[in-house]
């Protein structure tokens, strides 16, 4: 009955003009606001999305982000290099790296920094006047004082590495603190501008780090390999398109029917709360899928059936309207249990695969026929008075009376059936 109904009913209703006008103009829109959404994709996993909603965890984050946005994190400048920093020339190289550092972007507050070379030498400074011996001017001096007078109980004990023997400074380490980082882009910029510096510097090697970092390099590879994965899937699927849908025109349709899906998803996921992480791609690699799914079965079956062009698309329709209609409703009731996940990964889950059938589904049904009908000719197997021979189409004049063709176009018989 609702087989009939795709046959009998809808076929007749997505043929007429001004229904294919109107999905023309829907379709417009759809891309619009598609192109809105994506506009204000955001990228990357926040640290609450980690956990469950009712964790204390996930309390605490959103807390802290709520209320200790300005000074939020604190930066681990490493240099590791083994340097002899009882010289003045090498204390001076510290301070302008770590001036450089401070003034990478806008959101390093210059006046909260904890350095322990600067402290050390204040403070060998201070006590010189009264004691001879503090002389740092040597590297065996310097590390002495520091080891044995400035470091046991300070803030800095754990800020310096040395040899097995005592002898050298194999690595140090300084903080810089972050300030204004309300967003996720402003800690993004914050941690590569700080990269940037530090991968400049040729004499001396320096490791930018703070718990942030994990992210950062999530941020940094999100969008490069999402474009990447979604190309190199595409690319598959027009292969196999071509290989298995014997008609190029077609096969372009199910790319562009593939390409526009996912615009739709990547648009109103993001309107609907979603962002662009590694839980989103999962889903993102399944929506090929599933828009592969609907548009190849029914351009396959449109190029395979006989007569015009609207005769094709009933026939179509007839054939997988009802399939397209049951898979995507049997889809979307089999996720609607993680509805109830008080999580974000399962309410990801949810919402992009919802997305995924609900515009697989308008592609298969309304987009793709009205496509269809626009681009491809009356029959596939006409072109400007010759035929190209497709053996699922009888091209016998008495079996179809409405093909008429010159003789000269088919030697060898003026029959083919």
């Amino acid at each position: 009955m609702m087989m009939g109904f795709f046959r009998d009913h809808y076929s007749k209703f997505i043929i007429k003009k001004w229904v294919r006008g109107l999905v023309i103009i829907l379709f417009i829109i759809y891309v619009g606001v598609s192109g809105i959404g994506l506009a204000q994709l955001e990228e990357g996993m926040k640290e609450e999305n980690l956990y469950s909603d009712n964790s204390h965890i996930r309390k605490y984050f959103l807390m802290e982000s709520q209320y200790f946005k300005r000074y939020l994190f604190r930066v681990q400048v490493v240099i590791k290099s083994p340097l002899n920093y009882s010289e003045p020339k090498m204390q001076e190289r510290v301070g302008e790296i770590l001036t450089a550092l401070r003034n990478s972007s806008r959101f390093v507050a210059p006046d909260y920094s904890e350095n322990w070379l600067q402290s050390f030498t204040n403070y060998v400074t201070r006590y010189k006047e009264y004691d001879d011996d503090y002389d740092i001017s040597t590297e065996e001096n310097f590390i002495r004082i520091l080891r044995q007078d400035f470091l046991p109980d300070s803030i800095f004990e754990t800020d310096v590495v040395f040899s097995d023997d005592g002898t050298q400074i194999l690595a140090s380490r300084y903080i810089i603190q972050l300030l204004n980082t309300y967003t996720s882009e402003d800690n993004l910029v914050a941690i590569v501008k700080l990269r940037e510096v530090a991968a400049a510097l040729e004499d001396v090697e320096v490791i930018i780090f703070n718990p942030w970092s994990a992210f950062v390099d999530q941020f940094i590879l999100i969008r490069p390999m999402t474009i990447q994965l979604l190309s190199i899937a595409a690319a598959i699927v027009m292969v196999v398109a071509i290989i298995f849908i014997p008609n190029f025109v077609t096969s372009v349709c199910v790319l562009f029917t593939i390409a526009s899906t996912e615009l739709g998803v990547l648009g109103f996921m993001s309107l609907w709360g979603v962002r662009l992480d590694i839980v989103s791609i999962i889903c993102l690699i399944m929506c090929i899928g599933f828009s592969v799914d609907f548009s190849a079965h029914v351009s396959y079956a449109y190029i395979s059936s006989t007569g015009s062009a609207e005769e094709r698309i009933s026939k179509a329709l007839y054939s997988l309207g009802l399939p397209i209609l049951q898979g995507g409703i049997s889809t979307i009731i089999g996720v609607l249990a993680l509805v109830f996940v008080p999580s974000y990964i399962p309410s990801v889950f949810f919402k992009v695969t919802t997305l995924v059938i609900f515009c697989s589904s308008w592609h298969g049904l309304f987009v793709l026929p009205v496509l269809l009908l626009v681009i491809t000719p009356e029959t596939l197997v006409c072109k400007r008075g010759k035929f190209k021979i497709d053996q699922s189409v009888t091209l016998n004049p008495s079996h179809n009376p409405s093909l008429h063709f010159p003789e000269t176009e088919l030697p060898g018989s003026k029959d083919i059936s």
